[in-house]
């Protein structure tokens, strides 16, 4: 499912929908209670729970046309993941392709895949399987991956990564970066550490203007109400409570746009200081 694009600049973004997650609310608040929090941050965003309290976390890739190409950020859950199939989540899948294609992309068309970590709903479609083996979905793309990211995990990578990413080393396609690499003039990484061990986030810069992809930094807009909470999916807890207020701090004072990983619709908009914590407001319609 593709969004309506947006432009920053010269860039023009489209997101498009590649799944639906749907959790129980301590995956990502384990020291909360979803629904008074819901109540609390109500003037300002809504929060969906299905009929067993399980909230909603929709699964975005992001596509950026800018003068040098396209450039995608995070590429979703793809086919065949084994997150699909756990009993953590319910998970709903869009045709991811053709959500690209309705944005006019075809996958010959990415010249670069940055990816903000190796999570499986984030890296899922890097590879796919044609007659029988793995290939790179986006064959004329370079895929940047943090080096700190592919080098942090220290016992053995999880299945989903190597499955998802060794085929693009092999056919030379993948550069390893420093997790504050300058991509192009107009996309450079910016490290958030702690969700994963090199997690990053994406911002762009077109005249003047800018915006950042916030990957899994957060999760929810709920987590702007407390941002001194830790997030249940955080690698090191210390440190992704650090990063995510930082990441709060920054945005709010600098006013970029922020792109929402997994937030609910409106998923795009500006962080705003609210009491002790941070609100979420929506860019105009």
């Amino acid at each position: 499912m593709a969004d309506p694009m947006i432009a920053i600049g010269a860039l023009r973004v489209h997101a498009v929908v590649e799944s639906m997650l749907w959790s129980s609310p301590t995956v990502y608040l384990p020291e909360q209670d979803a629904r008074v929090l819901a109540e609390r941050v109500a003037a300002w965003t809504s929060v969906s729970f299905d009929a067993d309290g399980r909230i909603c976390s929709p699964v975005r890739s992001y596509a950026i046309e800018t003068p040098e190409g396209i450039v995608l950020v995070d590429t979703g859950l793809g086919p065949g993941s084994a997150l699909a199939a756990s009993s953590r989540w319910r998970v709903e899948l869009f045709p991811y392709l053709e959500g690209l294609r309705a944005a006019g992309i075809a996958p010959e068309d990415v010249r670069a895949v940055l990816v903000t970590h190796l999570h499986p709903d984030h890296c899922g479609w890097h590879t796919r399987v044609v007659d029988d083996r793995r290939v790179p979905t986006f064959p004329n793309a370079r895929y940047v991956v943090a080096r700190p990211e592919w080098e942090g995990w220290p016992d053995a990578r999880p299945a989903w990564v190597d499955e998802r990413l060794l085929p693009l080393f092999d056919a030379g396609l993948v550069d390893l970066v420093p997790a504050d690499a300058t991509v192009s003039p107009y996309v450079r990484l910016e490290p958030s550490h702690g969700h994963t061990p090199g997690h990053v986030c994406v911002r762009i810069v077109s005249d003047g203007e800018a915006a950042v992809f916030s990957g899994d930094v957060l999760h929810h807009k709920l987590q702007l109400a407390v941002p001194d909470e830790p997030d249940g999916t955080d690698r090191d807890p210390v440190r992704g409570v650090a990063a995510r207020r930082a990441f709060y701090e920054r945005c709010a004072r600098e006013g970029v746009v922020v792109f929402g990983a997994h937030f609910e619709e409106p998923a795009v908009g500006r962080f705003a200081r609210d009491g002790d914590g941070f609100r979420f407001d929506p860019l105009p319609a």
